[in-house]
């Protein structure tokens, strides 16, 4: 069991390392590409670089604000939501000052996350060797995941199934401690993408209620 164990795991994360590398492509963390398929992921760049540039300098107060929409004072607000994104790659930032790098390892590490948690989420769940697999795959690599593999705030839905999977641990053990880190995975899901937190709150709600 336990050589059965080690060679589907490294056989998850050698698989899912090469699958993220072609799916982020050009915009993975190794080839070191500035480059963009539109002019759409631009205002998510600036956004993300906006806020990882004061969250470095320490201006807490403007990580809303923003040099668009004159002349309103929170401009922020009317683009896409990547603050939990920020704060993930901010020890990136720290170390290159380069808001591109920090872009590609977001978008690469998605989908490493990605798989990651929901193994470990079907795993739990008690899905055999094959299941588990197959449900990362289906995640983490979906077509509709790769159509969108540019958009920073589409593609981050990583914390989903962590935050499932301490829902269930919750459910299952009853311990307070997981309900705590369920809350901080479902945070950092919605202020990732508003998009993806609306329609997973209401999962969560109806997980909860029924």
């Amino acid at each position: 069991m336990f050589y059965k164990n080690i060679f589907f795991y490294g056989f998850w994360l050698f698989l899912t390392i090469l699958l993220a590398y072609w799916f982020s492509y050009p915009l993975d963390a190794f080839s070191r590409h500035n480059f963009f398929f539109g002019k759409d992921q631009v205002p998510s760049l600036w956004v993300l670089n906006w806020q990882l540039t004061q969250l470095s300098s320490g201006n807490f107060d403007q990580l809303f604000t923003g040099n668009s929409f004159y002349p309103l004072d929170r401009p922020i607000y009317f683009n896409v939501s990547t603050f939990s994104t920020a704060l993930f790659t901010l020890p990136v930032f720290l170390s290159t000052k380069d808001p591109y790098i920090c872009y590609a390892v977001a978008i690469f590490s998605s989908y490493i996350l990605c798989s990651a948690g929901m193994l470990l989420l079907a795993r739990h769940l008690k899905l055999g060797y094959a299941a588990s697999f197959l449900a990362t795959l289906v995640f983490s690599f979906s077509e509709s995941r790769h159509g969108v593999s540019g958009y920073i705030h589409l593609l981050t839905i990583q914390w989903m199934p962590f935050t499932l999977l301490f829902v269930h641990k919750y459910f299952d053990e009853g311990r307070r401690v997981f309900l705590y880190w369920a809350s901080i995975f479902y945070l950092m899901q919605i202020m990732a993408s508003a998009y993806h937190g609306i329609f997973f709150s209401m999962i969560l709600y109806y997980l909860f209620v029924f």
